[in-house]
């Protein structure tokens, strides 16, 4: 009878480990991703070993999030090789996104009716007790020396940030094919699927900055906007921690502490807020869900009023 009303697939037994083999040609095929996103989730999904066996319509939801509290994978090299290695909460965090998207491809191959993954969250700060920090925007002061300092390639992604509302692993893997100086508009967008392949108009301010990277990487055929300009072990691309690693050195030395990665993320927010960008405009650009069912379903702008919106930010 499940057959008749889904006849989409007579094999619905996949181990979670099939299921991910499955899954991620398509992933990164559908949304035109390069394949340094394809070793990122590959690095998350070594922590989910254990569950790869696992068959994905008996991996029911208290398994899932025992599996995640108790992430793990064995270290392959130097002084980790053998070695168990514990998930960071940055990592299970990571695993329970990964988790999400393969089961909405669960429900697409009908193996499942619901996704098992998200019926629950996890805490993932970093200890019993403690509170993640709350993001802070960049004030107007710092603003002022991170555009004095503009010219550092940690200082730009964060500027950028700040006047387009990317997620800092969003700005990292910006492609360079998805940058369109023409009609002065940036695409990417990662973690869900209202902030998958969304379109950006490129603010005024961090044009030229845009367009100084857009050319370094043409000129040395790098396949992301920022990156490094020489390879470094075969990828051209810079990971979460070397950029806030990087950018929080610098800024300590500038005398802006106290902020992390998102605070470029949370600038823009505020801004928009600030300056009365429209609420459907600054979700839609910081890839948030739109809750309002005549928004989310009846609503389409152009790219000509978003590009209005985002430049009411002086």
């Amino acid at each position: 009878m499940r057959y008749k009303e889904n006849p989409y697939d007579l094999k619905n037994d996949l181990t979670v480990k099939e299921l991910y083999d499955a899954w991620l040609p398509k992933y990164i095929s559908d949304n035109n991703l390069d394949d340094n996103r394809r070793k990122s989730y590959d690095a998350v999904f070594k922590y989910c070993e254990p569950a790869y066996s696992i068959k994905v319509v008996n991996f029911l939801p208290p398994i899932i999030e025992e599996h995640i509290k108790n992430a793990y994978k064995i270290g392959e090299r130097g002084s980790e090789a053998g070695k168990k290695i514990t998930a960071t909460y940055i990592i299970k965090g990571n695993i329970k996104a990964l988790y999400n998207l393969l089961f909405d491809y669960a429900i697409f191959r009908r193996i499942v009716t619901e996704n098992y993954a998200r019926t629950f969250t996890i805490n993932t700060s970093k200890g019993d007790g403690q509170k993640s920090r709350e993001g802070r925007p960049y004030t107007k002061d710092e603003l002022a020396i991170l555009w004095d300092n503009s010219g550092d390639i940690f200082i730009d992604m964060t500027i950028v940030q700040c006047y387009s509302g990317w997620r800092p692993g969003e700005v990292i893997t910006l492609a360079v094919n998805n940058i369109d100086l023409e009609n002065k508009t940036y695409t990417g967008g990662i973690k869900t699927s209202n902030g998958i392949n969304r379109t950006v108009p490129i603010h005024p301010k961090v044009l030229s900055i845009i367009q100084k990277y857009y050319h370094e990487a043409i000129d040395i055929g790098r396949p992301m906007l920022f990156g490094r300009s020489q390879k470094f072990h075969g990828s051209y691309r810079y990971i979460e921690n070397s950029f806030r690693n990087s950018l929080l050195k610098k800024e300590s030395e500038l005398g802006i502490l106290g902020h992390v990665l998102h605070d470029g993320r949370h600038t823009f927010s505020t801004f928009a807020k600030e300056y009365g960008i429209d609420e459907y405009a600054r979700k839609k650009f910081m890839g948030h869900s739109i809750k309002d069912l005549t928004d989310r379903v009846y609503t389409h702008m152009d790219i000509e009023w978003f590009r209005r919106e985002i430049e009411k930010i002086l």
